[in-house]
């Protein structure tokens, strides 16, 4: 695909995706259910065709750089809200909308195109752990959008989905450093050195973990349970889109 094609899709997949999100997030806090439902559905095809354009520009699965990770989130959390809403649970589908388009305002900073990464033929583990922290990004994500419903008076067992949703966002997180830890050590050495990444992973693990076993005491307060749920996704979210905008190297 020529490269002023694969860059006016991207552009074009950007700007569907963005607008996509905004007008379903809006609908959906208004209770316009089929309108939020579309919007929804345009924001995802705008993630979709910005991923297809990746893989037939470059012959490889979109996982790294800011273009690719925003994409490949949107994608997953515009699914997680097309299921609430079409489930009836707006408030969620809304939030998750939400979040989705203020983190695509990110690449108005940054280059609309794939990033310029050579896979090595059947070495799994670099991509594997790029897709596992986007998973995490996803599921954290998603689970603010719940505990942002649910402070919002949202119910409708958001707490519940929040709090699963952060467990699934600190499983594919842990998965990921794993595989960051095998694949550093059998490319780039050895995997005990301690670094500034290994001391962000390891704040933002505790910080999942906070929400996890938060006393009963403290859970007690909406707003504390709000910040406990709701920081690890947009925590992780900063850490990765600073780290790929400032960064053109893979530091891991």
């Amino acid at each position: 695909m020529p490269i002023e094609v694969a860059g006016a899709l991207c552009a074009a997949a950007f700007v569907c995706a963005l607008a996509g999100f905004c007008l379903a997030a809006l609908a959906g806090a208004l209770e316009w259910r089929r309108v939020a439902v579309a919007a929804g559905g345009a924001g995802l095809a705008g993630c979709l065709l910005g991923l297809v354009v990746v893989s037939l520009s470059t012959g490889r699965i979109a996982f790294y750089g800011p273009f690719e990770t925003l994409m490949v989130v949107g994608l997953w959390l515009g699914l997680l809200a097309m299921w609430d809403a079409l489930g009836g649970r707006l408030a969620v589908a809304a939030w998750s909308w939400g979040l989705g388009a203020a983190f695509l305002l990110w690449l108005f900073a940054a280059p609309l195109k794939a990033s310029p990464i050579t896979l090595i033929p059947g070495y799994v583990w670099m991509p594997m752990f790029f897709e596992l922290r986007l998973a995490a990004q996803a599921l954290l994500l998603y689970a603010a959008a719940c505990h942002l419903a649910a402070w919002r008076g949202g119910g409708q067992g958001a707490p519940l989905r929040g709090r699963l949703a952060l467990l699934g966002g600190w499983g594919a997180f842990m998965a990921g450093e794993l595989v960051g830890a095998w694949w550093s050590y059998g490319w780039l050495g050895d995997f005990w050195q301690w670094n500034a990444g290994f001391l962000s992973s390891t704040a933002l693990l505790l910080l999942m973990g906070l929400g996890l076993h938060l006393p009963p005491r403290w859970a007690a307060r909406p707003w504390l349970r709000l910040i406990v749920g709701a920081a690890p996704g947009v925590a992780l979210n900063l850490v990765v889109l600073n780290h790929q905008i400032n960064n053109k190297k893979i530091n891991k």
